[in-house]
């Protein structure tokens, strides 16, 4: 059956960076949906645009996300944009 589990994408900004962001239905979440999409992204924004680099902000007690980008190869970058938030990067150098 054909179902809508989730959504992400990218926030292109002028220093060709890119800002992440995805989400999973609650039913769907811990199956490797997010880390399978996320990946995906990457791919695409690494070989298709010319991306330097890409940032994600998460909260630092939603572990799962935490562990989706790192998996993903993302890196912890300090505090986030919004206050309690935490910032993730990654670079076209660390993703090859």
């Amino acid at each position: 059956r054909n179902i809508l589990i989730g959504g992400g994408g990218l926030f292109t900004n002028d220093d060709n960076s890119c800002e992440l962001g995805y989400s999973v239905l609650t039913d769907f979440q811990n199956q490797g949906y997010a880390t399978e999409a996320v990946k995906a992204i990457l791919t695409y924004a690494f070989s298709v645009r010319d991306v330097e680099q890409i940032y994600a902000h998460t909260y630092p007690y939603l572990v799962p996300s935490v562990r989706v980008l790192q998996k993903s190869g993302f890196l912890f970058n300090g505090p986030g944009k919004e206050e309690g938030t935490i910032q993730f990067l990654i670079t076209r150098k660390t993703a090859d």
